[in-house]
């Protein structure tokens, strides 16, 4: 499907379903092992402020859709707790996932860390819906839902939340009033989690256990496998493709660069915000980022970098301390092309490189290859199908005028010469004059097909003065002169 961005668009919503059915389904499984006491903890230290808010700021995206005010507040910069990462992980996703399905448009969610006598409280508060007093006393029931109206979900949520933390030596509370015809409704869940180890068994705790940005972890056989993935076949004249590497710890981003600088062209910045100015200026092929980092994270820096036209088409690889599951909700359209969770294995990196990087080259093939450029044939991205929608409207209104050059077209886009020509190199792997030369020869095309007049009148309709140019330019171009192509077409 890479190699179609339409059927691309189209499959996404059933990967998306299928993803999430998975997911149910692996949620029934694990809350059927903690209902028989056979769920397994696997602990060890974190910081819950960071932990928090990496899943906290996968949900940005979709609260500025809705207008939500989403706020986050910590009394500490860094908290140190033992806990499982992977289930505390599913909490904390839920619980958050619910205040934005019960609350709407225009509202206000909230997450807080607190502590207080050696307990880390974890506040998810919201002015949705509320719960109705009398389902309350069931919330916490399996396979309960408040309510029944919205059929996505098992209704395993919360009581798989309270299993989790209740495992943890913790306790999971509510408080609710339901919203009324003149006021909002208010719902605040809140988890309780002792500081220390002592409450765990000496089981539960993962043996060796390494800081996941430790770069230890990365030369480690211990860190995750990869799967199989298609690679793409080696080119004898190899292009040297430019990579962005945004990682705020200099030892895991020395060691990315270090592995990838004998294929790659890299530039390094420290965090999302000089990373975000060096995109726009360099205009790079692929984009590497961490998350969590200072000044801008990688979730922010990837929605700017796909909502801006002179830098939508560049894909971005994010590396997350999370599960890929958490950042789904980002959506397509502004979520990265990749996920990759950390410590991941060198080899997983590098295929998801060269793989994304072989999608866009085969969308750049099938530009030459058609007659009618739409854009959706081109795109998968909302903001490119803007942009090239837009510049192929300013050139077919200029198609006749052979003055039209590219620096009307950079005035007329509003956008600077050389970052227009990296962007049309990057979508098309043209120069902007042969992608303005490509849009006029393919308009005669297509007027040459209408028998809308002879050659020289269809020439001089898409801007070519000298008609002997023309046809050199279109033979280039289809590989049979314009005689030759009207031919071929009144035999089809």
């Amino acid at each position: 499907a890479k190699d179609n961005p339409t059927l691309n668009r189209d499959l996404q919503p059933i990967k998306n379903n299928a993803d999430r059915l998975m997911n149910l389904v692996t949620e029934l499984l694990d809350f059927r092992k903690a209902e028989s006491g056979k769920m397994a903890l696997h602990v060890s230290p974190g910081d819950i402020v960071k932990f928090s808010k990496e899943i906290f700021m996968a949900f940005q995206n979709m609260a500025i859709s809705k207008q939500i005010d989403f706020s986050f507040q910590s009394e500490k910069s860094q908290l140190e707790l033992y806990f499982d990462k992977v289930q505390m992980e599913k909490v904390l996703f839920n619980l958050l996932s619910n205040a934005f399905k019960f609350t709407p448009n225009g509202g206000k969610i909230s997450l807080e860390i607190t502590l207080k006598n050696d307990i880390a409280t974890i506040k998810v508060c919201d002015n949705g819906k509320g719960i109705p007093l009398e389902n309350q006393n069931n919330l916490f029931n399996n396979f309960y839902q408040a309510n029944a109206n919205i059929p996505i979900g098992t209704g395993l949520g919360l009581s798989f939340s309270k299993s989790i933390v209740e495992l943890h030596q913790g306790k999971i509370a509510f408080q609710s009033s339901p919203a009324s015809a003149d006021q909002n409704g208010y719902t605040c869940f809140s988890v309780n989690l002792k500081i220390g180890k002592e409450h765990f068994n000496a089981s539960d705790f993962i043996a060796d256990y390494v800081y996941c940005d430790d770069v230890i972890n990365y030369n480690s056989p211990k860190a995750v496998e990869p799967q199989i993935f298609e690679i793409a076949p080696a080119d004898p004249e190899k292009k040297r493709y430019s990579i962005l590497l945004v990682e705020d710890n200099e030892d895991v981003r020395t060691f990315i660069k270090n592995a990838l600088t004998a294929d790659y062209n890299i530039q390094e910045r420290e965090n999302g915000m000089d990373g975000l100015e060096s995109a726009i200026e360099l205009i790079p092929d692929l984009i590497i980022s961490d998350v969590m980092m200072p000044v801008m994270d990688g979730l922010e820096l990837c929605r700017r970098v796909k909502t801006d036209e002179r830098t939508s088409h560049i894909p971005v690889i994010l590396l997350t301390a999370r599960s890929a599951y958490v950042h789904q909700i980002n959506g397509f359209e502004n979520g990265a092309d990749a996920y990759l969770m950390k410590p991941f294995n060198l080899k997983m990196l590098e295929l998801n490189i060269k793989n994304t990087l072989k999608a866009r080259e085969t969308i750049k093939h099938k530009f030459a290859q058609v007659i009618t450029l739409e854009p959706t044939n081109l795109v998968i991205n909302k903001t490119e199908e803007g942009f090239l929608t837009k510049i192929m409207q300013i050139i077919e209104t200029h198609i006749s005028d052979p003055e039209f050059d590219v620096p009307t077209l950079s005035a007329e886009i509003g956008m600077s010469q050389p970052v227009l020509y990296k962007k049309i190199r990057a979508l098309t792997d043209l120069s902007v004059n042969d992608f303005i030369k490509s849009l006029r020869i393919k308009r005669a095309a297509q007027l040459l097909k209408q028998n809308t007049g002879n050659i020289a009148e269809v020439a001089y309709a898409v801007g070519f003065n000298d008609r002997k140019y023309f046809s050199l330019e279109f033979k280039k171009h289809f590989g049979k002169t314009p005689s030759e192509f009207i031919q071929t077409e009144k035999i089809v």
